[in-house]
């Protein structure tokens, strides 16, 4: 995967993580906890810290989302709550780039606006 046609080599892989999300479409069945509690936990990594981050109630909702939704254990979410509360935790932590990623033979491709 190339963000902005560099490999994480390129950036460091540290920057890369603070830059580049995989959000799967799919209901991730290893999830456990909350999504307040997955944002929690990916702030405290060490390449989040010092990092601006977006206001998760906020955004869920600009979104349209109860805000019950982040309290919910995974499991309990239907399939479009789990894919919706992953990517706004996703965007909260600030990636470079949010969107899918496109394939281009072997190597998948992203870019930031």
């Amino acid at each position: 995967m190339l963000l902005h046609g560099r490999p994480p080599s390129a950036l460091g892989y540290p920057s890369w993580r603070t830059r580049v999300a995989y959000v799967p479409q799919s209901r991730p069945s290893t999830l456990s906890g909350t999504p307040a509690e997955l944002y929690a936990v990916a702030q405290q990594l060490g390449a989040q810290r010092q990092r601006p981050r977006g206001d998760l109630p906020s955004l869920v909702h600009e979104m349209g989302l109860e805000q019950r939704v982040l309290q919910q254990q995974w499991g309990e979410l239907s399939v479009s709550g789990v894919c919706h509360s992953a990517q706004l935790c996703c965007i909260c932590n600030g990636p470079a780039w949010s969107a899918p990623a496109q394939r281009f033979g072997s190597e998948t491709h992203v870019s930031a606006p």
